[in-house]
């Protein structure tokens, strides 16, 4: 049987819980982690109608895009809405996870099958996280080097990009003395000794840095290993806020517009712009986006895509010609559903959890009368 602790450690290879925001609030909202699982709903938001979608359905549980608890709040109960929330879930038992910036940054998350959906190429992160990178170097005798190198690699270093368990080995002499008190792998007591040595080196991000010294003190035969850390100028920057990337064919405006609508299966947009300028490079921003318009000028892009833009965003922005296109927050982020339903099925198949994608809502939580 499949634990919550597991789906919880499934999604964050999806995308890592420390990439959310500080200001966010991710992870296990409502419930345990030692629970069994067997049936999962999969919404953008968890409101009347998804809980009762959920009760119709059996589940278990909610994993939802928008933090069920985002605020603080000083009460559960019944007067007022999220403590009618919370007393609902607990009676039910069910339990509430909540992927939110941390998805919308992650490698293979919404902005990438956003940019997908409208199939771009030449895709690239429009607002790179910068992960900070340290050098980790380790003496060890050479018949230990697999099983140094092995179980740092499992802790997280040696990463370049697609690439694992990358490193550099170079041969070398180490001298020591071990002291009185010293209970020594090699040499004697108060005695200089010579060892042929392997001086390992692998990079890795500086959060995993605690896990792959534990790591190596396991694996090391030395009493006290000798290890040296580097902090790294170069940065890991696989993950991100938005996308940009190129349209196969060039297109005007107001075409570029319909693509959008038939790919994100939607009836209206917000437009400013030229309907007759050619769009060749489109940025992309699930969500409230307005803080990356400046970097979606600055990568040269002809129409940048979002949602929630004020007023201000269309007249008070010199956006040299670019295009703002707003196809509302439900609608660059619904793609959550299937982007997450298929992730876990996939990973949980074998073992009989049904990941159900919610169908009870299917746009803003608003209507435009005409």
């Amino acid at each position: 049987m499949v634990k919550l602790r597991q789906v919880m450690e499934a999604i964050n290879q999806l995308a890592p819980w420390d990439l959310a925001e500080t200001w966010d609030n991710v992870g296990l909202q409502v419930g345990m982690f030692d629970r069994d699982l067997q049936r999962i709903l999969v919404a953008v938001d968890l409101n009347k109608a998804v809980f009762e979608e959920g009760l119709q359905q059996k589940v278990d549980g909610f994993i939802i895009h928008h933090p069920l608890l985002f605020k603080p709040i000083s009460a559960i109960n019944s007067n007022s809405l999220i403590g009618t929330q919370l007393l609902n879930l607990i009676r039910q038992d069910c339990f509430v996870i909540a992927a939110h910036t941390n998805i919308d940054k992650a490698e293979r998350g919404i902005n990438q099958y956003l940019a997908e959906q409208l199939e771009l190429t030449k895709i690239e992160i429009l607002e790179p996280v910068a992960s900070e990178l340290v050098k980790i170097v380790v003496f060890t005798p050479e018949e230990y080097l697999t099983q140094v190198r092995e179980a740092m690699a499992e802790a997280g270093a040696g990463v370049i990009g697609d690439y694992h368990e990358c490193s550099f080995g170079l041969k070398g002499v180490g001298t020591f003395i071990p002291g009185a008190n010293s209970n020594p792998f090699i040499g004697t007591n108060n005695q200089l000794e010579e060892v042929a040595e392997i001086r390992l080196e692998m990079i890795a991000p500086k959060k995993n840095l605690t896990a792959i010294l534990k790591a190596i003190m396991v694996v090391h035969p030395y009493e006290e290993p000798a290890i040296d850390l580097y902090p790294l100028l170069n940065h890991d920057s696989k993950h991100g806020l938005g996308r940009i990337g190129h349209l196969v064919n060039p297109m005007k405006l107001t075409d570029a517009c319909k693509l959008i609508k038939e790919k994100l299966q939607i009836n209206e947009l917000r437009v400013a712009g030229n309907p007759e300028k050619m769009i060749k490079k489109i940025a992309i921003c699930s969500g409230s986006g307005r803080s990356l318009i400046s970097n979606a000028m600055r990568q040269g892009a002809d129409l940048y895509l979002t949602a929630d833009l004020t007023y201000h965003d269309y007249t008070g922005t010199d956006t040299e010609g670019m295009a703002l296109v707003d196809a509302g927050h439900f609608s660059t982020e619904k793609c959550f559903i299937p982007l997450m339903s298929n992730y876990l099925s996939d990973k949980f198949k074998a073992d009989g959890v049904e990941i159900i994608p919610s169908t009870s809502i299917s746009t803003d939580p608003y209507q435009s009368l005409k």
